[in-house]
């Protein structure tokens, strides 16, 4: 039986085995490298399931509390003409918030020279 085992064994030359075991050294840095950037992505993913579920419970208690609040505001009633109304007073403020458009000396320079530009090529 020893023997038997003995025979099936056999050695193979490796040439170059410096830079066997080098590439083979590398690649192992490699794969580990890769499997701890591997681990902060899973790190990465179970933070943000956390997140998400944190935020779920604060939206959540948010939706109770408005319609907490909903509930006990007074109910008014109002109708589509007042509603409209009420629209076009908020469109027609946001216009009149709006800041005028300021005439500077150069606009005002321009336009005279654009007029009188006009003249000549009247006269021409």
């Amino acid at each position: 039986m020893a023997e038997k085992k003995k025979e099936d064994r056999f050695y193979v030359e490796v040439k170059n085995a410096v830079d066997a075991r080098r590439n083979i050294l590398e690649t192992s840095k490699d794969i580990l490298s890769a499997l701890e950037m591997y681990e902060r992505f899973r790190e990465a993913r179970q933070h943000k399931i956390e997140a998400m579920g944190e935020l779920k419970k604060i939206f959540g208690e948010i939706y109770r509390l408005m319609s907490r609040l909903n509930s006990s505001l007074p109910k008014v009633k109002i109708n589509k003409k007042t509603e409209k109304k009420l629209k076009a007073e908020e469109i027609k403020k946001e216009k009149t918030e709006e800041e005028p458009i300021k005439i500077t000396e150069l606009d005002k320079l321009e336009r005279e020279l654009s007029e009188v530009e006009s003249k000549i090529a009247s006269l021409s």
